[in-house]
C-alpha cells in the first residue's frame, strides 16, 4: 500500500517482500554502526517486519520502505514512532 507518492519516490508499507533490501540497511554493520539495536539477523529482520505490520495496525503509523518510483530502486527506511518520554 503506497503512502506517498512524489515524481521520484513511492514511499509504502513493508511487506516481507522487503526482506532482501532491509538486510542492505538492516545487516550493515557500518549503517548499524551508531544504532541502539545493532545488527539484525536474518530473523530479526522478519521480526522487524512483523513489528511495522502490528503497528500499522495499532497506530496506522510505523516504518515505512521507500523506493525510487522510476526504478524501483531500494532507497531506504523512513517513519515514526511511538515513544515513553518521561512516563508520557
Amino acid at each position: 500500500m503506497t503512502i506517498v507518492k512524489t515524481k521520484r519516490l513511492c514511499i509504502r508499507k513493508i511487506t516481507n517482500a522487503d526482506v532482501k533490501n532491509l538486510s542492505k540497511v538492516l545487516a550493515d554493520p557500518e549503517v548499524m554502526r551508531y544504532s541502539t539495536v545493532g545488527v539484525h539477523t536474518e530473523e530479526q529482520i522478519y521480526a522487524y517486519i512483523a513489528n511495522c505490520i502490528n503497528q500499522y495496525e495499532l497506530t496506522g503509523y510505523g516504518h515505512w520502505a521507500v523506493y525510487n518510483y522510476i526504478t524501483d530502486e531500494f532507497v531506504g527506511v523512513c517513519g515514526l514512532n511511538k515513544h515513553k518520554v518521561d512516563s508520557e
